[in-house]
């Protein structure tokens, strides 16, 4: 199926279509962006962490950047630039994704100090950029080949892409259950780690509900499944002192103590 000419790819193909929602976001983006880079360097958290949070927030402030340039005119006419802005989109989510789960490892590393953290940390980052790169791998296959339809290569990198952040959002949260249930010496930590658990898992859930059913389409969905949940998780590292403990490095000279180095 041929495309007419000046075929607007944002609005037709991507379902961009909220200009005003996009601005504001960037706006909010860059707001947060803001907190969190003075939040890295002149208050009392864990940076290490914190480089992971900015890598979000500039993520999420390019692609609405993006977004709104495809909105104004007829810039979304340009397929590169949407399916620039899709690969921004699409891979914000990782930088949440591997906080949440460093958070949850700590939690599990106090409780057991034998527990092998920075060994299960490295082969996450590994699970981390696999699932980065297959999901840039299927974007730029597919997207430019609209209409025509997925292929099964494409389908294979994007459900093994969306399972593989699927997992690593459910488990860690199922873990997070366990702790409320049987540790409450760390209920007060956990309870955060579980709202942030479960607001990843809503929106890793509604992308595989329109991967696998299509449909959803109206941006609203976008904003309410896809962006809110990152946004209300990242709520919580504006005011650091609600995570000290769960995103704080475990001092291995002392099995009682917690580091609270900046470095």
């Amino acid at each position: 199926m041929s495309l007419p000419p000046g075929f607007d790819w944002a609005r037709n193909a991507f379902y961009f279509s909220s200009l005003p929602a996009a601005a504001a976001f960037t706006a909010v983006s860059a707001v947060f962006l803001a907190a969190i880079v003075y939040n890295a360097f002149f208050r009392p958290v864990r940076r290490s962490v914190y480089y992971f949070l900015i890598g979000w927030a500039a993520l999420r402030l390019v692609a609405f950047i993006l977004r709104v340039v495809a909105l104004i005119g007829t810039n979304g006419t340009s397929l590169g630039l949407v399916v620039t802005a899709m690969v921004f989109s699409s891979i914000g989510y990782l930088p949440l994704v591997k906080v949440f789960v460093r958070g949850v490892l700590i939690c599990i590393h106090n409780i057991n100090p034998n527990f092998p953290y920075s060994r299960i940390d490295r082969v996450l980052n590994i699970v981390y950029l696999v699932a980065v790169a297959l999901i840039i791998a299927y974007l730029n296959l597919y997207l430019p080949n609209l209409p025509a339809a997925i292929t099964s290569s494409e389908q294979t990198m994007r459900d093994a892409a969306y399972w593989i952040l699927a997992l690593v959002s459910i488990i860690p949260t199922l873990a997070v259950i366990r702790f409320l249930l049987f540790n409450p010496r760390f209920s007060q930590f956990s309870w955060v780690l579980l709202i942030q658990g479960l607001l990843l898992v809503l929106k890793i859930a509604f992308t595989l509900y329109k991967n696998y059913n299509g449909g959803a389409n109206d941006e609203g969905y976008f904003y309410a499944f896809t962006i809110a949940p990152e946004f209300v998780f990242m709520l919580f590292y504006l005011l650091p002192s609600i995570l000290a403990d769960p995103i704080a490095e475990f001092d291995h000279t002392d099995p009682n103590k917690v580091s609270t180095d900046t470095a």
